[in-house]
């Protein structure tokens, strides 16, 4: 398994299961269960794309007869990897830990990160085949986006969509950090603010400033510059999320906006692609 590509993605490995076992066990080839955090087994489409999926426990062999544990003695925490039973029903997870193998079964930790709004799935799952999707699966978005899909806090939609989307939430973050306007050039004193967060930069990259509650400055957050070789290097600010599921338009006539796994954390990205716009 591994993050998504930033560029048109190889071929990935597919794996079929067939047997979503309601029972948790996993005694048979080709079978698997979603677990929650206390080992109760998920049956539902809904419950297959909400923050309960806390593990997947899943036969070493799968549907085909085919033993795949050589590829899973390969997964690590932070791997994504896609369960699809069809077009509009799928969902993406991430890694969180890996587990022992008991009898021919593995269990990973695992959590869900992107999925369809329009899953084309509701109530008990069906036993059909499922596909496991692995390898650098492709980034999502773009032009070639036709349904909204979420991925976590972000809500995608195709351009000029005017279905139905995921309801936005609001977050009430825990304090603001102004008016007024605070600034301080001394990290030992920004890293006493609400939000502070370090970054990780290379060697060489000197603090000089950070700001926050102004005018144009994060309320629920801050913004800081870095400065390398006596220049400005760069800016970081960080906010506190008060809504998800936000919808960001997909396309634009010069700019396309995608799905990323960077660093092991969900982000979009929007950049203006090779073309003459």
């Amino acid at each position: 398994m591994a993050t998504p590509s930033p560029t048109a993605a190889p071929e990935s490995s597919t794996f079929r299961y067939d047997f979503l076992d309601r029972s948790g066990e996993v005694s048979e080839p080709g079978s698997y269960a979603f677990l929650k955090a206390d080992g109760a087994p998920i049956a539902t489409y809904e419950g297959l794309r909400s923050g309960s999926v806390a593990a997947l426990r899943i036969h070493e062999t799968d549907a085909d007869g085919v033993s795949r544990a050589a590829f899973y003695d390969g997964v690590a925490a932070g791997d994504v990897f896609e369960w699809r039973e069809r077009e509009t029903c799928w969902v993406r997870y991430q890694v969180t830990s890996v587990g022992p193998v008991e009898a021919g079964v593995r269990e990973l930790g695992v959590k869900a990160v992107t999925y369809p709004v329009l899953a084309g799935g509701s109530g008990a799952v069906l036993l059909g085949d499922v596909d496991i999707r692995t390898g650098e699966l492709p980034n999502l978005g773009g032009t070639s986006l036709t349904v909204p899909i979420i991925h976590d806090p972000f809500q995608l939609v195709p351009v000029g969509w005017t279905g139905p989307v995921k309801e936005r939430v609001h977050i009430s973050p825990p304090d603001v950090s102004g008016p007024p306007r605070i600034s301080t050039s001394d990290l030992a004193v920004a890293r006493t603010w609400l939000y502070w967060r370090d970054p990780k930069l290379p060697r060489g990259w000197t603090f000089k400033v950070a700001y926050s509650g102004g005018v144009a400055d994060p309320v629920y957050g801050y913004c800081a510059r870095y400065m390398i070789g006596g220049y400005n290097g760069v800016e970081i600010c960080g906010y506190y999320v008060t809504r998800k599921y936000a919808e960001w338009e997909s396309s634009s006539r010069t700019t396309v906006t995608e799905t990323r796994m960077i660093a092991g954390r969900r982000a979009i990205v929007n950049y203006s692609p090779q073309g003459p716009n």
